[in-house]
């Protein structure tokens, strides 16, 4: 889920979620007025394993393109990550 928020409360927003629910979901904010809120399951890193052992590719083998801060789990299982106007916000 993505909210669309007043983006003086979407840091906030995103922490307080994440205290009061981590072990449910993750929250990330991805843009000065988005939070995005996913399962715990639901990683990307996790994908980009399943396709890597389901095709026998390397790390090597895998390119990640990323605009924001939900894509950090995924960089790291791939060989070459390319930033596409990103904002990074910590």
């Amino acid at each position: 889920m993505v909210l669309d928020v007043d983006e003086k409360i979407t840091r906030p927003l995103a922490v307080s979620l994440k205290e009061k629910f981590s072990n449910l979901v993750n929250t990330k904010t991805t843009g000065p007025k988005y939070c995005e809120i996913t399962s715990c399951n639901a990683i990307k890193s996790v994908g980009i394993k399943y396709f890597q052992q389901k095709y026998h590719l390397q790390k090597n083998e895998l390119i990640a393109f990323r605009d924001g801060e939900n894509d950090i789990e995924m960089l790291q299982e791939v060989g070459l990550s390319v930033a596409m106007g990103m904002q990074l916000i910590m």
